[in-house]
């Protein structure tokens, strides 16, 4: 198995601005829209997942992108990233995981690309 698969963690409860992942960001888009778009331009990208426990989630994906609910435990403040990884890894199986937050809307196709690269072919 070589698939890659892209997840982007979300929650639509964040404590110090609420619902940030959905707002409106340059241009009237919600700000999830940038990465999931710019994650869906890579072609060596088999499956994107929003990985969230809220399915309110789901009015914000562009087609071809997946929903895949998480337990609620994990949107705790005190919730380490290597949580949620884990947590994610074990709901999908792929051989490389790219971790993107919709946080990052300038996140370039090739930087991301430049990581699969990496990670896939020069042994990282």
């Amino acid at each position: 198995m070589k698939k890659i698969v892209a997840f982007v963690p979300v929650k639509l409860n964040n404590e110090r601005l609420p619902g940030k992942n959905t707002k409106s960001f340059d241009g009237g888009k919600p700000l999830i829209e940038y990465i999931l778009g710019t994650l869906k331009s890579v072609d060596e990208i088999e499956d994107i997942y929003v990985y969230c426990s809220d399915p309110a989630v789901k009015d914000f994906l562009p087609e071809g992108v997946k929903y895949l609910k998480r337990d609620k435990s994990l949107d705790s403040s005190k919730t380490l990233i290597t949580e949620v990884l884990q947590s994610f890894a074990g709901d999908v199986e792929a051989e490389t995981y790219v971790l993107a937050h919709a946080t990052a809307p300038f996140l370039s196709k090739e930087s991301i690309e430049k990581g699969i690269n990496a990670v896939t072919k020069s042994g990282y």
